[in-house]
């Protein structure tokens, strides 16, 4: 007895630490959910006799117990009126595309692994769920009066990402090779590894003949026009991986800003680089320029891919 009361009380030792959400906690399975979706960032407006189509009754619903959620968080949402009768009444909410920030749970790492957040490896269908909650604290957009009155001074600048996110090819990732690091075989795990996500439909490297395509350089133009050149600094963003895994070679991969080189870096593995510079805004025009290259006769069959510019 004494035995058996020992593994009970270990065993609801361990069970308790392991208790963990799964995500759909938010779901009232007694009330219906009406899926909504989009691919596309932006304001959705959907007419009330939209709604009424679908939801049985609405005309005669009380408005408040509306809400909306998406990935397991209720999101704000917008009434034109408390009547679902209202021949020209609407809802409005603030959609968003699905991204990779979901995805970011497949890695063992996101951090590491991870390219980054903005592009999901499925699908940019994003979707958001209608259903109703009891009470009426659920969220709103509050209108408030635009007061245009005794406005403080002007900024004299903001701050703006201009992002470049590739999705031309899909690149699995970290790889291992059987047999020569140069000639063998290319083996993937089943498990989401360094890098693994879309980049640029071209790799950059120095083998232009070789399949799939590859380029001696890259050249990415970001439009960054009207800039503020008295501000503080400004910063470049990149990631891309150095596909390259044969001790012995060596891969040399360089970023230019403008014309002027950055950042070069040389190793004989395989790595997923993060790279962030800093650089005076005073330098800032219209365009800018970076450029990736990879010089040398890397032995390689895919070198260099990009994910990323920022």
């Amino acid at each position: 007895m004494k035995k058996l009361l020992l593994i009970l009380t270990l065993l609801a030792g361990y069970l308790v630490p392991q208790a963990q959400s799964y995500g759909n906690e938010w779901i009232d399975y007694s009330r219906p959910h009406y899926k909504i979706t989009v691919s596309q960032d932006g304001l959705y407006r959907i007419p009330y006799a939209v709604i009424a189509n679908r939801i049985q009754g609405f005309a005669g619903l009380n408005l408040s117990t509306l809400a909306m959620f998406h990935n397991g968080q209720e999101v704000p949402i917008y009434l034109s009126s408390t009547n679902g009768g209202d021949a020209n009444g609407y809802l409005m909410f603030y959609g968003k595309k699905n991204i990779g920030d979901v995805d970011s749970v497949l890695y063992k790492s996101a951090s590491q692994s991870q390219p980054h957040p903005y592009t999901s490896l499925y699908t940019d269908n994003s979707v958001y769920y209608l259903t109703t909650r009891l009470g009426t604290n659920n969220l709103r957009y509050v209108e408030t009066p635009n007061d245009l009155t005794n406005l403080p001074a002007k900024e004299n600048y903001f701050t703006h990402t201009v992002r470049e996110v590739y999705s031309g090819r899909y690149f699995e990732g970290k790889y291992y090779t059987v047999g020569s690091c140069i000639t063998g075989d290319e083996v993937y795990k089943s498990t989401f590894e360094d890098g693994e996500g879309f980049v640029n439909n071209a790799f950059f490297g120095t083998f232009v003949s070789q399949t799939p395509a590859q380029q001696t350089s890259i050249t990415v133009n970001l439009s960054t026009p009207y800039a503020y050149t008295s501000g503080p600094q400004a910063t470049l963003n990149s990631v891309y991986t150095t596909n390259f895994a044969c001790p012995g070679y060596n891969n040399t991969a360089v970023i230019a800003l403008n014309g002027n080189t950055i950042q070069t870096l040389t190793n004989s593995q395989y790595k997923l680089n993060r790279f962030n510079y800093n650089f005076a805004s005073s330098t800032l025009s219209n365009t800018t320029s970076v450029v990736y290259s990879a010089p040398g006769n890397s032995p390689s069959r895919k070198q260099n891919a990009l994910h990323m510019t920022e």
